[in-house]
């Protein structure tokens, strides 16, 4: 089965659609092998603006053409940077795709004690865990962004929900409950298949949940934060105590060597069916100011975590009854970090999961410049996303700058457009509202 994209990753501030913009778009590929480099930023550093590439390589970004005058500069994890003169991208060549190989950056190891690296492993760990405070934002700011949630089952893309977010936090060291959440805009598709009878008393009894909510407050960092901040005080070192740390490599990332951390938790537990489970995860931490700038996370059976290859929607190696995988990009902007974008993938079970996708493209510090998110239309943690009730505006998502950067992969659209186009849909989904009519008026 053909490898595909299901998202295109976004970290950029909104896109100028008055006036004319250009479009950069194509693959980036390894120099040394012809690999896709994923999650790759494509940026205008100047103005604070860009994407990533998506799982295989591919991006594209949209860009007003008054900021022809600054370069593209695209950098990944383990490749020297690469600048791209803007004035060379005409704007009617829209449909130009460009194919850009990046070069390995070899290290100098003569600029990293690798014995001391490997050592001084959990001092290195505990540094970039103390930098969270410092290096993260800790006041009320509102962020921007879209959400993505895809359902697979059987080998097949069932369900859609797209959202247009504004989330309302009060800082890192505050506990992510207090985080409130307001959906602007929302679209779903059909749900194609039925529920089983055992699927929808679980759903009803066990299982109420806001995929949203969860995606934006799942990442580890920030729980243990908010664990440090409440009742249950854990400290640094107690924290620190619960994972072993192995130094597993070193990368570079803008000219700034990067140490990969791999982590596990200790001591987890066997279930009654002597089935084992295990946690564990990478961080990647810059060596100069110990900045984490991703962390991947896994839970899952034991034996069974290597064989997940949800690109392929694969199931004939077998996949594990429980099995999530978690992946944070942090952005720094003025000084401080926030991720920019969350990816969560669950399986339910052996037949079927779930991948959502929440992209971070704006942040607002000052609030005099944000409208506060209100409780009465926040979301709710114990429902569902997709039983929320929305007009759909179509003028809206034709013109919604994020989709022209994450369009939808065309294996999701064939699924999910077997019985009638997903224009159609979300038209049929949205809710509709209609005048209040007076008697005397009929």
């Amino acid at each position: 089965m053909k490898r595909f994209s299901i998202f295109v990753i976004l970290f950029a501030t909104s896109l100028q659609l008055l006036g004319q913009y250009k479009v950069f778009q194509g693959m980036l590929l390894s120099k040394k092998d012809s690999t896709p480099v994923e999650y790759a930023s494509i940026q205008i550093k100047k103005v604070g603006i860009g994407t990533l590439s998506n799982e295989v390589g591919k991006f594209s970004f949209h860009f007003a053409d008054s900021l022809s005058k600054y370069p593209i500069e695209i950098g990944s994890i383990g490749y020297k940077s690469v600048a791209v003169n803007t004035t060379q991208i005409k704007t009617e060549n829209a449909d130009k795709e460009y194919v850009i190989f990046l070069e390995i950056d070899e290290i100098l190891l003569s600029a990293i004690d690798i014995k001391e690296a490997k050592e001084g492993t959990l001092n290195i760990v505990t540094q970039a865990v103390n930098q969270i405070k410092l290096k993260y934002i800790n006041k009320n700011h509102l962020l921007s962004g879209f959400y993505r949630e895809l359902r697979i089952k059987d080998e097949s893309f069932v369900h859609l929900v797209e959202a247009d977010v504004d989330i309302q936090d009060y800082g890192f060291q505050t506990p992510t409950e207090r985080a409130k959440i307001r959906v602007n805009e929302l679209r779903k598709s059909n749900f194609d298949g039925d529920r089983s009878f055992m699927e929808k008393m679980f759903r009803r009894m066990f299982d109420k949940k806001n995929s949203l909510i969860n995606t934006y407050t799942s990442p580890m960092l920030r729980n243990y934060i908010s664990m440090q901040n409440n009742e249950i005080n854990v400290t640094t070192k107690k924290f620190l105590s619960w994972f072993e740390f192995r130094l597993k490599d070193f990368s570079v990332y803008d000219g700034c060597p990067v140490y990969i951390v791999e982590y596990s938790r200790k001591g987890m537990s066997i279930t009654q069916n002597t089935q084992r489970y295990e946690e564990y995860g990478y961080l990647f931490i810059r060596k100069d100011d110990k900045t984490i700038i991703r962390q991947e996370e896994y839970f899952g059976n034991v034996g069974s975590l290597a064989k997940v290859d949800y690109q392929n929607i694969s199931f004939s190696n077998g996949l594990p009854d429980v099995f999530t995988k978690k992946l944070t990009i942090y952005k720094t902007q003025n000084g401080l970090s926030y991720p920019s974008f969350i990816e969560n993938i669950t399986y339910q079970n052996t037949k079927e999961f779930e991948a959502s996708l929440l992209l971070i493209n704006n942040i607002i510090t000052s609030r005099k410049e944000f409208d506060r998110v209100k409780n009465r239309i926040a979301q709710s943690k114990e429902e569902y996303l997709e039983e929320g009730e929305f007009e759909y505006h179509t003028d809206f998502w034709t013109n919604y700058n994020l989709l022209l950067l994450a369009p939808l992969n065309d294996k999701v659209k064939l699924d999910l457009e077997k019985a009638k186009p997903l224009e159609v849909q979300f038209a049929e989904n949205g809710k509709i509202i209609t005048k209040k009519k007076w008697w005397f008026w009929n």
